[in-house]
């Protein structure tokens, strides 16, 4: 900042007051002289001042000696001529202090007055009456006194030396910012097509231009970044009233674009050969992801459809392979579809809409393979079912309605062929069932409700390899009778015609008293012939008829019917037989929840 400026001057008072006033007038430099220097080769800052200046004074009494002390009115004008005219800012100050004659205001609030005027002259008044009446004619001082500069603020014509030639002047198309070594580094000035059209470009050290920020025709802004060998490598504008990114490869190919379509946004990334091989968008509030393969083929897909998800993966031929979106039925539901070459849906994956998972298998002609899922009454019980080729299931593993678990095989007609399960109201009691043609049992294996196995069927068979003829099989079959049965066998020697059958401990055990019988043949032909003489299910006595006292052998059999059955039923109706094991399976109406459209 300049050093300030003094003037003095003695001003003639009018009769009046016969006062004189002795004036000093102290402001910044800068307020005064406004340098406009937007671009400078000068190394001197040019430093800017207060909108202010400081106005000392001293009033003086006719013999010289200083006003008496008070406060006064004092009136600041200024006007752009030496006399007359019409005032160019004033400003009155009502209370102003005068001690020893001497005292000081700072005026401020002329705006730009000393920016467009050079030629300004200054007007004080005084109101010398107590009290105050207002600056009257009498008590405004003359002559006006010029402002001029302090003389150090004349630099501001050629700051640091350097000539205002080197500054910005209005008017000009171009202006210019110099390096160390001479050359151009910025430049701002007009689009040579349209003046009207401002452009800014910056350059290196060899003078290529680096960057560039203009208007496009539509008057669109437009900002470019060029590489070392000149190629433009980034472009970023607003075409059409959109906005628009661009960055360029080696080649000078666009290899990232992003841009506006309307109200939605979109970024392309393409290769080394110009496909787009990636797409980022938001077409109708809706955001997609699309990646392409070396083809220009899309492959992969992620995007929002409404509210919900969709992730597809493509194959070489373009088919979809595989899909995780949400269930057609209920959009809050996940899926998951893996399809085959030609794009028909293989596998399914989803959630139904009773929160229970769904795995679904497919075949060539689309029909379910294999299903595992749950039933639609029970869907907290898990299922799997394996079909035919015209989507029937064939099989099924299950948990039945008393919880316990269930599998059964179907034959072509659809009826059970094979039924493993439980026993009517005895969950843990297992059975192997199986069907005929019509759906009833014909043979099965089974633990009955006291907790004992059964066998059942036409024939019991016993098959075993011929020991002599190879390729041949012995096959024996069960005795059957009306009762369940146990039988002990063996021979006996009768010793002075008695004889004892000592019964082992595990048949006594088992046989029901009073169900013992027994067959007797002697093993003689001397004999005159063998009787029980008593019976239990300990021991039998025999001996020869007649009171014979023979010596020799003879061969039993003795049956019972085995404890534990004495309420075996001989004739059992289809309905009965069903019903030991139909209850621990839930009925086939309820199939497997299969969604109509799987995963979209």
């Amino acid at each position: 900042m300049s050093a300030p400026s003094r003037f003095f001057s003695i001003i003639n008072l009018s009769p009046k007051s016969r006062y004189r006033i002795v004036r000093r007038i102290s402001f910044s430099i800068s307020c005064m002289i406004i340098a406009v220097a937007l671009l400078s080769a000068s190394s001197r800052p040019a430093v800017a001042g207060p909108d202010i200046f400081t106005y000392d004074g001293s009033v003086l009494d006719a013999g010289g000696g200083p006003l008496a002390d008070g406060v006064y009115l004092v009136d600041v004008q200024i006007f752009d001529v030496p006399a007359g005219g019409v005032s160019q800012f004033g400003v009155n100050f009502p209370s102003v202090a005068v001690t020893s004659g001497f005292f000081s205001v700072e005026v401020s609030g002329f705006g730009t007055l000393f920016e467009t005027n050079d030629d300004l002259w200054l007007e004080i008044g005084v109101d010398l009456d107590q009290p105050s009446d207002g600056i009257q004619a009498d008590e405004i001082y003359s002559p006006r006194q010029r402002i001029t500069s302090a003389p150090f603020a004349a630099n501001a014509d050629a700051l640091g030396g350097a000539p205002r030639t080197q500054f910005l002047e209005l008017g000009r198309q171009t202006i210019d910012t110099v390096g160390t070594n001479a050359g151009v580094n910025t430049r701002i000035g007009a689009n040579p097509g349209n003046l009207n059209f401002g452009e800014i470009t910056v350059f290196d050290d060899l003078g290529g231009g680096r960057a560039f920020i203009g208007l496009q025709p539509d008057s669109g802004g437009e900002i470019n970044l060029r590489s070392a060998n000149g190629g433009i490598k980034a472009t970023l504008g607003t075409p059409s009233n959109r906005g628009l990114l661009n960055l360029r490869g080696p080649s000078g190919g666009d290899n990232v674009t992003a841009t506006t379509a309307g109200d939605w946004g979109e970024i392309n990334l393409r290769g080394e050969t110009g496909n787009i091989q990636a797409t980022l968008n938001s077409e109708t509030d809706t955001g997609a992801l699309r990646l392409f393969g070396p083809d220009a083929g899309e492959k992969v897909t992620i995007n929002t459809e409404g509210d919900w998800g969709d992730l597809v993966l493509r194959g070489p031929n373009g088919n979809l392979n595989l899909e995780a979106t949400t269930v057609g039925l209920d959009n809050d539901f996940g899926a998951f579809g893996v399809n085959d070459n030609e794009g028909d849906r293989q596998v399914d994956l989803f959630v139904d809409t009773d929160d229970s998972g769904v795995a679904q298998i497919f075949g060539p002609n689309g029909q379910p393979n294999v299903a595992l899922g749950s039933f639609t009454t029970s869907p907290d019980r898990g299922l799997v079912q394996v079909y035919d080729e015209a989507g029937n299931p064939q099989g099924e593993m299950l948990v039945g309605s008393v919880g316990a678990g269930l599998f059964e095989l179907f034959g072509a007609n659809g009826s059970s062929n094979i039924l493993m399960t439980t026993v009517a109201n005895r969950p843990s009691n297992g059975a192997v069932v199986v069907g005929d043609s019509t759906g009833v049992s014909r043979a099965g294996i089974f633990v009955n409700a006291a907790g004992q196995g059964e066998v059942f069927g036409d024939v019991k068979s016993f098959i075993v390899d011929h020991p002599t003829r190879p390729g041949f099989r012995i096959n024996y079959t069960s005795l059957e009778g009306p009762e369940v049965g146990i039988y002990h066998r063996g021979r006996v020697r009768l010793s002075a015609g008695r004889g004892v059958i000592d019964l082992p401990e595990h048949f006594s055990a088992l046989a029901v008293r009073g169900s013992v019988t027994v067959q007797l043949t002697p093993a003689s032909l001397d004999s005159l012939g063998v009787a029980i003489a008593s019976v239990s299910t300990r021991r039998i006595e025999i001996g020869e008829l007649g009171g014979g006292q023979g010596e020799y052998a003879v061969h039993f059999i003795v049956h019972a019917r085995r404890r534990g059955h004495d309420s075996y039923q001989t004739v059992v109706s289809d309905e009965e037989l069903n019903a030991r094991f139909g209850p621990a399976k839930v009925s086939r109406a309820s199939e497997s929840r299969r969604s109509s459209s799987g995963a979209k």
